[in-house]
């Protein structure tokens, strides 16, 4: 059940490997990674643990299944139970009570060994549901709560990329880069964006915007500077909530001023986006319910959608999610007709 691997995927081999012996050793208590502050999100998490999920010897260990959960600030529990339950006995039950389907759950589990993994978990009492029982089933929790986790979880802190893995994700499909250009990359990634994954793989796609238009890779680094100083970013400290909020603004805004190259209508695609904003947070959006929220509001067809659409992709503005449609077949890049982000 875990989602594919997001494109770029930078590997974070000191995180992974420790992630990757804590859930071989089989000591039975749940393992959770948590960000080194508290409400902090963008460190790359669930990227870690969607690469586990995907690790022969991690699938190898779990012969019975890989489940997957994500739950955010307000998840709807009982339809979570109940598509776990489904995945494993493809029997469509209705639950009144989150507590009644958790039991039935623990049943199930009881009897597979299994790897459940509970993306964005943020409340004690809905991880309470997912972790009672069940002992022949290994738990990997991400958070940005290490205080909701129960006392005997292992905990490993995904913090800021290496220099190396920073360089990586700043670079990802600008073509060949040379030493000036690389020491420049490296510049850029830890004086004014923290090596932060969320900010790196947003600057990564300003730079490509750039070098589309015509620029090298010198011109596109002097424009990200410019574009940042001028939307407030000349540097910040992660550490400090309102610093990593203004952060992630002053980068959208910067993109969002770049899709001006590309429409001729000014603004057009800032509202596009800042509309998107109705939907919750960690959820699959389809696509045709997009289209049918822009046809009302800049009365756009189906191509202006799917066209605004590629452009906040390439500008990392938005993420792709595989997921499975019902009886469809699985999809991974924008297939329009019957796609989600």
């Amino acid at each position: 059940m875990a989602p594919q691997l997001p494109e770029p995927f930078i590997q974070r081999p000191v995180e992974f490997n420790r992630l990757k012996s804590a859930l071989l050793s089989g000591d039975g208590d749940a393992i959770a990674l948590t960000a080194p502050l508290r409400g902090a999100g963008g460190f790359g998490k669930t990227v870690l643990a969607s690469a586990l999920a995907h690790d022969e010897e991690i699938q190898d260990a779990f012969p019975d299944g890989i489940l997957w959960v994500t739950l955010g600030q307000k998840p709807n529990l009982v339809q979570i139970l109940a598509d776990l339950i489904y995945k494993l006995t493809l029997e469509h039950v209705a639950f009144s009570k989150p507590n009644v389907a958790a039991n039935r759950l623990k049943d199930l589990l009881e009897r597979r060994h299994c790897l459940l993994v509970i993306d964005d978990a943020w409340y004690r009492g809905h991880l309470r549901h997912l972790l009672d029982g069940a002992f022949g089933t290994t738990h990997l929790i991400t958070t940005r709560r290490s205080d909701i986790l129960p006392s005997r979880a292992t905990r490993i802190l995904v913090d800021a990329m290496t220099s190396e893995e920073a360089v990586q994700l700043l670079g990802w499909q600008i073509g060949d880069v040379n030493v000036a250009q690389r020491n420049e990359l490296i510049r850029l990634a830890s004086e004014g964006l923290g090596e932060w994954p969320i900010l790196l793989g947003l600057v990564n796609g300003f730079l490509r915007g750039r070098i589309r238009l015509g620029e090298n890779l010198e011109q596109a680094i002097r424009t990200v500077r410019l574009r940042l100083d001028r939307c407030g970013l000349s540097a910040f400290d992660r550490t400090l909530e309102t610093d990593r909020t203004a952060a992630i603004d002053s980068t959208v805004r910067a993109s969002l001023d770049l899709l001006a190259a590309f429409d001729e209508s000014a603004g057009f695609h800032a509202q596009r986006y800042h509309e998107l904003a109705i939907f919750a947070e960690d959820v699959n959006i389809p696509i045709a319910t997009i289209a049918r929220l822009w046809r009302r509001t800049a009365n756009s067809d189906a191509f202006e959608t799917d066209a605004v659409l590629e452009r906040f992709y390439e500008l990392a503005l938005l993420q792709l999610r595989l997921v499975n449609i019902s009886t469809m077949t699985l999809i991974r890049q924008f297939e329009f007709k019957d796609g989600y982000i």
